[in-house]
């Protein structure tokens, strides 16, 4: 396969669609109304602790909204943080289920170079994991 017949297939791939798919979502930002009963009543204020379903699908969609030049350079990242090939020695096995692992194969297949595994996938996000979560996971350890 050519590399540019690869970065046309990379270009219209979307990772969050790939790995959190929403079956019948539509990608429109308009928010969806249903019809009010006579014993329904509408609260206009915002809370403060949570956020509806709609507004949480408004505010995804409304990220999906960026220029081709930033998915490109969020793909640039994706790839180094996440599809990097990692030297892994003293390895251990970890299971995990076959429809989680066929969504990461689909992922390094598309997005990865041909060194790319699974195995690394799952080295590099648990690494990230740790590292953004180290000084939380430290803390909860003392309570």
């Amino acid at each position: 396969m050519s590399q540019n017949s690869k970065n046309k297939k990379v270009e219209n791939f979307n990772v969050d669609d790939y790995i959190n798919p929403q079956k019948g979502l539509s990608n429109s930002t308009a928010p969806i109304e249903q019809p009010l009963d006579s014993e329904t009543t509408v609260n206009t204020q915002p809370t403060d602790n949570a956020v509806s379903e709609k507004e949480s699908l408004l505010l995804q969609s409304t990220k999906k909204a960026v220029s081709s030049k930033q998915r490109k350079a969020g793909l640039s990242d994706y790839q180094q943080t996440f599809l990097s090939v990692p030297k892994i020695t003293d390895r251990k096995t970890v299971f995990i289920s076959n429809e989680l692992r066929e969504k990461i194969v689909g992922i390094v297949r598309k997005l990865g170079t041909e060194k790319s595994s699974v195995s690394g996938f799952v080295e590099n996000l648990v690494t990230q994991h740790l590292e953004e979560y180290k000084e939380d996971v430290e803390s909860w350890k003392k309570l």
